[in-house]
């Protein structure tokens, strides 16, 4: 996917760019939205929070991660030690 090849290479801003469009078009087609994306989201926003407002939208978004996966699923995995830090 696009996004986690920008976030590897450190284009945070892209790829958080990315993962909105995706998550966007998912939700305009009434199709649900991957877990992996929503948790890849979700890791990512967490991971570069700089501010109350992002680590805000982190939660956000990491909620519907929780809320798309069972427990267990290792999409949770990064995202769980990610809340654990803030």
């Amino acid at each position: 996917m696009a996004a986690s090849s920008q976030a590897e290479v450190g284009d945070w801003d892209g790829a958080m760019r990315t993962y909105e469009q995706a998550i966007e078009r998912f939700e305009q087609t009434s199709v649900p939205v991957p877990p992996d994306i929503l948790c890849s989201s979700a890791a990512l926003i967490l991971r570069t929070a700089q501010d109350a407002e992002a680590r805000e939208r982190g939660a956000r978004r990491a909620d519907q991660c929780f809320r798309s996966t069972v427990p267990g699923s290792p999409e949770r995995v990064e995202v769980t030690r990610a809340v654990a830090r803030l």
